[in-house]
C-alpha cells in the first residue's frame, strides 16, 4: 500500500472518519509507516488532502488520534520538507506545530530527506570549483547515487550509433532531467556535463542578463505600514491611478525636516503622551497658518512624517485622534494638493481604527472626507484588503458596519461591488462570530436595495444555512428603496459627479452608465450570444424548431445574467414580430415575454424598435387567453418603465389603429394601460404626450356596450381634455357627432369642463417649478 498513496487513500480516509477513535488512530500510524517506506515523495495534490485530514485530527477529542496525527504529519513534513508542508497547516496553533516539529526531527523515512532549496542567487557559490574538477580529495558521485532523479540514458538506443546522433539524445534525455529536478526542488549538479554551466534557476523572474551580479541575494524588506514606498496592494480597483510623489525619494527625511517645525518633530519622538499631542496641536496650527499664508505643506510629506512618528500603532488614542483629524482636515482642504498617493497611505490605517471604540469616530469622518475629495469606490478599494485582513472579529464586525453605512449615504453609483462583496463573503458571511455574520447579513441587504434580485447570484454558493439567512434579510428589506445620497462625490469613475444619483438605479432598470452591476454581471452582447441562424430557426415551418429558436433567446438571457448590451437590431424585433401571428399560442406568450425581457435586461426600449413590435403586440389584447393578455400589458409596461418616450414615439401612434378592433377585451386592456400609465406622470407634474390622435377612437369607446370599456375610456378621455383642451374635444365632439352619439358623449366631455381648469393650474405650477 505504500507504493501508491492515490490507491491507499480511499481506505485511510475511511478509517480516519470512523466514529472509534482507535481505529482513527491506528489508521494514522498506518499512514504514517506507509510515508515512511514510499520510493517517490507525493505531489501537491496528496499532500494536500492527507495534510487536511491530518489537520483536523489535532483537533480530535481523543488524545491517540491527536498523537498519531502529529506523528504523521512530523513523517510527512520529514519526507517533503516544512516549506513544502506549512502552507497546508496555516491556523494550526504554535504548541500543536512544536509538536509537528518535534516528531519530524525523529521521524525515520526510506527515500533520502529532500535538502532544503538554497536561493537562487547562492547557488553558483555551491558551484564555485572550476568545471569538469570535483571537490578535493573525492570523486564526483554517480548520478544514480544522488536522491534525485539521474539523467536517464535514452531507452531503445544502441551504443553503435553514431556519436553526434547518440550526444543529441542524451543532451535531450538531460535537458528533460533537469526540468524535472528544477520542478520538484532536487539539486542538479551530478546531471550538468563538466564542461556546461549551470542554468538559471526555475524560479527566476527575472533574464539573468538583468540580474546584478551579487554573491548574495538581495534582501527584500517588506515596507513599513503607511510608510510605503509605492502603490499598495489594495491599489487595484479603486477607479483612480495612485501616484505617489514621494515614494522613492531618498531625500525624504531632509524635506520632512524643512517642510515641518523642529519642535514638532520633537515632540512626536518624545515619550510623554501630553508633548506628543501638543506636537499635534501645534503642527495642525502650522498647516493651517501655511495653507492660508499660500505655502502649504504637501500633504503626503505629512501622512509619511505620521506613519513614522508618532506611528499608526501609538498607544494614546488622543494623540491617535488628532492626527487624524489633521488627515480629514487636509482631505477637506480645496487649497492643499491631497493626492490620490496621500489618500492611500491614509485609509488603510484608518480603516484599522474603525473597531477602537474611541477612534472609531474620527477615523470614520476622515475617510468620509477622503471619498468626498474622490470617490467612495476608491475608499472601498483602498479598505477592502485591510478589512479581509482583520483578525479580530469585532472590529471585522464594526468595519463591515461602516461599509453598510457608507452605501446609504454615499450609494453605490460607479462603485466596484464585485470585490466588496467577495470580500463580505469570506471574512463576514463565513465567519464564526455571531456579530460579524449579522453585519455581513445587513451589508447584503442594503446591496438588495441598491441592486435588486440579481444579488441572489452572488450568494448561491454559500451553504443552505447561510442562504435561508439571506433570503430572510432580502423578503425584509425588498420592498425597501434606496434612500437617496447624503454625500457629494467630486471625483467619480474619472468624471466630476456629484453623489446625487440614486444608486438604487439599477434595480429599477436605468440608462446604462454607472451601474455599480455593470462591475458584478458586464453586459454582453445578444447578437453574439444567438448567432445569426437565429432568424432562419425563427422563421421555420415547424414549430418545434420556432420554439427552439424563442428558447435560444431566453438561454442567453439567462447567461447573460439578464444584462445585455442594448444594441439590438431592428432584423430581431422583425423576426419576434411573425411570431406575434403565430398559430401557436404558447409560443406568442413566449414571444411576448422575450420582448418585454429585451427592455429590461438592456436597460432601454429604443424607439424605432418598438414601433415594428407595437401594432402587434396590441392586438394580442384581444385574445381571449387571459395569460396571453397579461403578458402583453407586461411587454407594453416594460417598454414604458425601461424608455418613456417609447410611449409617446412608438405605442400611442398604434393605439388609433388598435381601438378600431370592436374586440372588449382589446379595448379595456388597452385602454386601462393607458390610464395607469399616463395618469402618474400628470399627477407628478409631467407633461402629457399629445393625445390629439385618440379623440375620433374615444368617442367610439365612449359608446361602446361593455360598461368597464366605457369607464376606462372616460378615464382617458379626461387625460385628453388635459392634454388638448376642453375647447378641441368638445369642437370634435360637435362635429364628428350626431343625434344620440351626440347626446350621450357631450355630457361626459362637459363633465371635465370645471375638473380641467384647476388640473391645469397645477399641472402649470408643477411645470413652472420645473
Amino acid at each position: 500500500a505504500g507504493s501508491d498513496l492515490q490507491v491507499f487513500g480511499d481506505h485511510y480516509f475511511t478509517g480516519a472518519t470512523h466514529k472509534n477513535p482507535q481505529v482513527r488512530a491506528e489508521s494514522n500510524h498506518l499512514l504514517r509507516r506507509c510515508l515512511a517506506v514510499v520510493p517517490t515523495r507525493p505531489g501537491k495534490g496528496d499532500i494536500k488532502r492527507y495534510s487536511e485530514q491530518l489537520k483536523a485530527g489535532l483537533d480530535d477529542g481523543d488524545a491517540g488520534v491527536r498523537e498519531s496525527a502529529a506523528e504523521c504529519l512530523g513523517t510527512l513534513s520529514k519526507l517533503v520538507t516544512a516549506k513544502v508542508l506549512d502552507p497546508f497547516l496555516e491556523g494550526v496553533d504554535k504548541i500543536k506545530m512544536d509538536k509537528v516539529n518535534e516528531h519530524a526531527e525523529r521521524a525515520t523515512i526510506r527515500l533520502k530527506a529532500a535538502p532544503k532549496p538554497q536561493p537562487a542567487a547562492s547557488a553558483p557559490m555551491s558551484r564555485a570549483r572550476p568545471p569538469g574538477s570535483a571537490a578535493p580529495g573525492s570523486r564526483a558521485p554517480a548520478p544514480a547515487a544522488r536522491g534525485g532523479p539521474a539523467a536517464p540514458e535514452p531507452t531503445g538506443v544502441s551504443a553503435n550509433l553514431p556519436p553526434h546522433i547518440r550526444a543529441k539524445l542524451e543532451a535531450s534525455a538531460r535537458a528533460a532531467a533537469i526540468k524535472k529536478a528544477q520542478r520538484e526542488g532536487y539539486p542538479i549538479d551530478d546531471l550538468l556535463p563538466a564542461n556546461d554551466p549551470p542554468p538559471p534557476p526555475a524560479t527566476a523572474q527575472a533574464p539573468p542578463a538583468k540580474r546584478p551580479a551579487a554573491a548574495t541575494a538581495p534582501v527584500v524588506r517588506k515596507p513599513p505600514p503607511g510608510g510605503a514606498k509605492g502603490k499598495p496592494a489594495a491599489a487595484k480597483d479603486v477607479g483612480e491611478t495612485i501616484k505617489m510623489r514621494f515614494a522613492n525619494d531618498e531625500s525624504l527625511d531632509e524635506r520632512i525636516a524643512s517642510a515641518l517645525p523642529a519642535s514638532v518633530l520633537a515632540g512626536f519622538d518624545n515619550s510623554v503622551w501630553k508633548a506628543r499631542m501638543e506636537a499635534m496641536d501645534e503642527l495642525k496650527e502650522f498647516l493651517g497658518d501655511q495653507a492660508a499664508g499660500g505655502t502649504s505643506v504637501h500633504p503626503e510629506i505629512v501622512i509619511r512624517q505620521l506613519a513614522r512618528k508618532p506611528g499608526w500603532k501609538e498607544s494614546n488614542f488622543q494623540v491617535n485622534a488628532r492626527a487624524f483629524q489633521i488627515i480629514e482636515w487636509m482631505a477637506s482642504e480645496e487649497s492643499l494638493d491631497f493626492t490620490t498617493g496621500a489618500a492611500a497611505l491614509s485609509v488603510p490605517p484608518l480603516v484599522e481604527r474603525l473597531g477602537d471604540i474611541k477612534l472609531k469616530a474620527p477615523a470614520a469622518s476622515a475617510l468620509a472626507a477622503i471619498a468626498e475629495r474622490y470617490s467612495f469606490k476608491l475608499v472601498a478599494g483602498l479598505a477592502t484588503e485591510p478589512i479581509r485582513n482583520q483578525k479580530s472579529p469585532k472590529v471585522l464586525a464594526d468595519c463591515i458596519a461602516w461599509l453598510d453605512t457608507q452605501l446609504l449615504e454615499f450609494g453605490t453609483r460607479g462603485l466596484a461591488l464585485r470585490p466588496l462583496v467577495s470580500m463580505v463573503k469570506e471574512v463576514g458571511l463565513q465567519s464564526s462570530n455571531a456579530q460579524t455574520r449579522a453585519r455581513a447579513v445587513s451589508f447584503m441587504g442594503t446591496l438588495r436595495r441598491a441592486i435588486g434580485v440579481a444579488v441572489m447570484d452572488l450568494v448561491d454558493d454559500l451553504n443552505p444555512q447561510l442562504v435561508q439567512l439571506l433570503e430572510a434579510e432580502f423578503d425584509k428589506v425588498g420592498s425597501q428603496p434606496m434612500p437617496e445620497p447624503i454625500r457629494a462625490q467630486r471625483s467619480l469613475a474619472g468624471s466630476d459627479v456629484g453623489g446625487a444619483s440614486s444608486g438604487g438605479g439599477a434595480a429599477s432598470g436605468g440608462a446604462v452608465g454607472d451601474d455599480p452591476m455593470d462591475d458584478l454581471f458586464p453586459r454582453q452582447d445578444l447578437h453574439a450570444l444567438v448567432g445569426p441562424g437565429i432568424y432562419k430557426q425563427l422563421g421555420d415551418s415547424n414549430w418545434k424548431e420556432r420554439k427552439a429558436g424563442l428558447d435560444a433567446i431566453q438561454g442567453a438571457f439567462d447567461s447573460a445574467n439578464h444584462r445585455i448590451l442594448p444594441n439590438i437590431s431592428g432584423d430581431l424585433y422583425t423576426a419576434l414580430k411573425q411570431r406575434l401571428q403565430d398559430a401557436n399560442k404558447n409560443l406568442i406568450t413566449v414571444t411576448l415575454g422575450l420582448l418585454a425581457a429585451l427592455s429590461t435586461d438592456s436597460g432601454a426600449a429604443q424607439p424605432p424598435n418598438i414601433r415594428i413590435v407595437a401594432l402587434s403586440t396590441i392586438q394580442c389584447l384581444a385574445d381571449k387567453k387571459p395569460q396571453l393578455r397579461a403578458a402583453a400589458v407586461a411587454a407594453l409596461t416594460a417598454w414604458a418603465n425601461a424608455t418613456p418616450a417609447s410611449v409617446e414615439q412608438a405605442v400611442l401612434p398604434a393605439v388609433p389603429s388598435a381601438l378600431a378592433d370592436i374586440s372588449p377585451e382589446l379595448r379595456l386592456s388597452l385602454l386601462q394601460w393607458l390610464a395607469d400609465v399616463l395618469a402618474p406622470r400628470h399627477a407628478k407634474g409631467a407633461r402629457l404626450p399629445d393625445l390629439s390622435s385618440l379623440i375620433s377612437p374615444l368617442f367610439v369607446c365612449l359608446q361602446d356596450r361593455n360598461a368597464d370599456v366605457r369607464k376606462q375610456a372616460q378615464r382617458v378621455l379626461e387625460l385628453t381634455v388635459i392634454c388638448c383642451g376642453f375647447e378641441a374635444v368638445h369642437d370634435a365632439c360637435e362635429m364628428q357627432l350626431r343625434g344620440a352619439a351626440k347626446a350621450s358623449v357631450a355630457p361626459m366631455i362637459e363633465e371635465f369642463r370645471h375638473a380641467i381648469g384647476a388640473a391645469s393650474a397645477a399641472g402649470g405650477g408643477a411645470d413652472a417649478g420645473l
